[in-house]
């Protein structure tokens, strides 16, 4: 039997233990920012970290938000016939806005160790992937990017090849 007294309106309700509530935003979608690209995006032979893919950005509605980060790309690694014993690649997430420098989110390591150096050439390709839950403390805007580079000098760091795609889609998370 109900025994509550009110009128339910936009903002509160009945519950099932006979009690108004007001309804939360908890974990509500508050934005979405979204890139899908095709083509080879960027490459790289440094042994220092470049960004390699378009930098997407949005601005938090609270400062308490969580930001749902995901990336997706085909990479591949070349050793560019060099006589090496191994070609890998390192990647890094990082996030910047006007409060802090460059804040390294997440790092990841893919590659190939070889049984042999005669320069024959060798090509790895590797879907890769990132998800992660951000909690930026800002109402500012976020850049997030994707840094790579090589282990070897004279090898080769690719992101994506002609015909495929990757892409970054940002979630704003209600508190």
């Amino acid at each position: 039997e109900l025994s509550a007294t009110g009128t339910a309106s936009s903002s509160t309700f009945l519950r099932g233990d006979n009690t108004w509530a007001t309804p939360s935003d908890i974990g509500k979608i508050k934005q979405v920012v979204s890139i899908r690209q095709t083509g080879q995006s960027a490459n790289t032979s440094s042994t220092s970290y470049v960004a390699l893919h378009t930098s997407p950005t949005i601005t938090p509605s609270a400062t308490s938000s969580k930001i749902l980060v995901m990336w997706n790309a085909w990479v591949y690694c070349d050793n560019n016939n060099a006589s090496v014993t191994r070609t890998d690649s390192m990647y890094q997430l990082t996030k910047n806005h006007s409060s802090i420098s460059e804040t390294v989110l997440f790092q990841s390591f893919f590659g190939n160790v070889f049984t042999e150096n005669s320069g024959m050439d060798w090509i790895k390709y590797e879907n890769q992937s990132i998800i992660l839950v951000d909690e930026p403390s800002t109402t500012e805007e976020i850049t997030y990017t994707i840094n790579g580079k090589v282990g070897e000098t004279g090898t080769s760091l690719y992101v994506a090849d002609g015909s495929s795609s990757r892409a970054w889609t940002l979630i704003e998370l209600a508190p």
